[in-house]
């Protein structure tokens, strides 16, 4: 049943519905109406279309309506699919923030020219929470937004696919062209392994024409527009175009382009700001970091830009560019290159490796020696209060009580080691009199840190992970220790018990006197002794539990 408020009388029931039900209905999915599509035309401005988990095998339009399409349980079991016959979700109709998609998976979309996922026309929806993949087009294949303002926020836009056509753009999302005053926004997404195998532009995200543009928080991975049909550009991010973009606290790492591996920036005459990225392993045949290209204006800051062969940062054709307190490396050829000229030692700028925890793994968070740690700007324009991890900005990370940002999308924070010392021990003793035991402890460091591992007890102190020893009978409390060498530990205790089970041996009793005839049963004292000795040593005392008498019962 369809409920909606279309009046009140009471003040206290007013201040409920709006809590209860977002000041509109509930349609739910498919108890009210048996598809998306039909929920959505049943609905008005206001309400939400609440969808069950399922597989739901269509196309769906917003038709303008300021109303919240979501699933009850998140996109692991909610899929819309559009069955590769066009694209999976529009959103036409000038809708505004208040049109709001989240919790889907939307897949199988197909379109041969731009967004087969979901496409954004004059309109500036939220799409929020979602899994966009498996979709197959020319551009904007997995999001496509043309003369918009979206808020595209916490989904995944991944493993879409551009086969069908030359001269594409933004494979994962493409942004086309501005939505006046108002900025189109791209923040804290997972952009990622999405493939172009034609002449394309930006695999992960593209940007044409765009206006203003946020790109924040977002991790742009393993993007590839490389392919049989020409050369393409910015495996991660391509821009072109009078785009004026803010991107803060992004990490674009392993993607692949003939040119700009990781970013390619192009002929924007509007100034683009860049705030504490990380741009780093990205392959390129021929600009593997970051690669301006044309009348583009930017001013750069706290960000890390590594190459593993060529320039670090290319550029050509180009204005002066602004670099402030960045960490430029390239680890096989000159950091920079083409009309961008060395900067290293110039407005804080570095050249030298970030000593990444795990890049191999994905980790790209700075460790204690990195370079980067408190080398930022803290003057930078929008700088951000929390980094990609969520983490605070602005920390002591090297301990001189001078806070300062750090360079690249993770701030450094020293985070303590997880320790244990394995399960609670109990020995006995064996026909050697002896009861031996190795421990070993176990740690983990999120931070990547050498660790060192220490034993105390009354037994004394040992340094390893892995101790031997052999202790005496009774219990023992080890306790490990473990440091981070950055001033942060983890302790656990474990319980060694050491139990002496071999009985003790009794020999030639003797009792003096040992016969007794006295009238009268005068009580006569009678001193009763014994040979006890224990096999492993311990301490032996004697008690009498038991007298008999073979005395004669008078009759």
């Amino acid at each position: 049943m369809i409920t909606r408020i279309t009046d009140v009388t009471s003040a206290a029931f007013i201040v409920l519905a709006l809590s209860a039900a977002g000041e509109g209905a509930t349609i739910r999915v498919p108890a009210d109406a048996p598809t998306i599509q039909q929920g959505i035309d049943a609905a008005v401005n206001g309400d939400t279309a609440l969808v069950s988990p399922g597989t739901y095998y269509e196309r769906i339009n917003f038709h303008g309506k300021a109303i919240t399409v979501a699933s009850e349980q998140g996109p692991d079991i909610t899929t819309i699919d559009g069955g590769h016959a066009g694209t999976v979700v529009t959103f036409l109709s000038r809708e505004g923030r208040d049109s709001v998609l989240s919790g889907f998976t939307i897949r199988n979309g197909f379109n041969g020219y731009s967004g087969a996922g979901i496409h954004v026309g004059s309109s500036s929806p939220t799409i929020r929470g979602n899994t966009i993949t498996h979709n197959s087009g020319c551009s904007g294949v997995g999001i496509f937004s043309a003369s918009s303002a979206p808020r595209i926020e916490g989904n995944k836009v991944i493993a879409n696919s551009t086969d069908v056509c030359t001269g594409g753009w933004g494979t994962g999302i493409y942004i086309l062209g501005t939505a006046g005053a108002m900025a189109a926004e791209i923040v804290d997404n997972d952009i990622s392994d999405n493939t172009s195998i034609g002449s394309t532009s930006g695999g992960g995200l593209g940007l044409f024409g765009s206006g203003a543009v946020l790109v924040q928080r977002n991790v742009i991975a393993r993007n590839v527009t490389l392919g049989n049909y020409g050369c393409g550009w910015g495996g991660g991010i391509a821009s072109t175009n009078y785009t004026q973009a803010t991107l803060i606290d992004n990490l674009i790492v392993r993607n692949s382009a003939c040119f700009g591996g990781g970013v390619q920036w192009d002929g924007t005459t509007g100034m683009n700001l860049w705030v504490n990225n990380t741009i780093a392993d990205n392959d390129s045949m021929y600009y593997p970091g970051l690669y301006i290209f044309g009348y583009t204006f930017n001013h750069l800051y706290n960000n890390i830009i590594t190459a593993a062969s060529g320039p670090a940062v290319f550029c050509e054709y180009t204005q002066v560019q602004h670099f402030y307190a960045n960490d430029v490396f390239s680890s096989s050829a000159a950091s920079w290159g083409g009309s961008c000229t060395d900067q290293t030692g110039l407005n804080g700028n570095i050249s030298g490796d970030p000593a990444f925890i795990d890049p191999a793994h994905r980790d790209y968070r700075l460790k204690m020696t990195s370079s980067a740690i408190d080398a930022g700007d803290d003057a930078a324009p929008q700088l951000p209060g929390v980094d990609l991890g969520g983490g605070a900005r602005v920390f002591d990370g090297d301990g001189d009580s001078a806070p300062r940002v750090d360079m690249g999308a993770f701030e450094y924070h020293n985070h303590a080691p997880a320790a244990s010392a394995g399960p609670d021990q109990t020995l006995t003793l064996g026909s050697d009199c002896a009861a031996g035991v190795t421990l070993t402890a176990t740690a983990s460091d999120p931070d990547g840190d050498a660790l060192t591992y220490t034993w105390t007890s009354s037994l004394g102190t040992t340094t390893g992970a892995t101790i031997s020893l052999t202790p005496p009978v009774g219990t023992y409390t080890l306790t490990i220790t473990v440091d981070d060498g950055n001033g942060a530990f983890a302790s656990d205790t474990v319980v060694v018990t050491v139990l002496d089970v071999t009985p003790p041996t009794i020999s030639s009793p003797m009792a003096n006197p040992s016969v007794i005839s006295v009238a009268d049963h005068r009580m006569v004292p009678v001193v009763v002794s014994v040979l006890a000795s224990d096999q492993c040593g311990g301490s032996v005392s004697c008690r009498i539990v038991n007298v008999t008498s073979n005395e004669p019962v008078d009759g």
